[in-house]
């Protein structure tokens, strides 16, 4: 459903601008400081000739997913890294 939502929005890639304000980071450099510290499961793709990264719109929908799952089941939560999950 999020996947969904943000496709239609977004088209399949996103810009950082996009997924700071989609994931409420306030700056860029916020996500960026997130993204170096490893607190986001989101892995930016660099296109020859673009100066910003791109980021799949698929990868962003399953870390909101995942924050989601976490916020509503906690005790499932696995690893406390935002987007990220444990094996069990």
């Amino acid at each position: 459903y999020t996947l969904k939502l943000l496709a239609a929005e977004f088209g399949p890639l996103m810009t950082s601008e996009e997924v700071a304000r989609v994931l409420k980071f306030p700056t860029v450099p916020a996500l960026r400081a997130a993204l170096r510290r490893k607190r986001l499961a989101l892995s930016p793709m660099d296109m020859p000739g673009r100066k910003q990264h791109l980021f799949a719109t698929e990868e962003v929908a399953h870390c909101v997913d995942s924050c989601q799952r976490k916020a509503l089941y906690p005790d499932d939560a696995g690893d406390e890294s935002l987007g990220k999950e444990t094996a069990m």
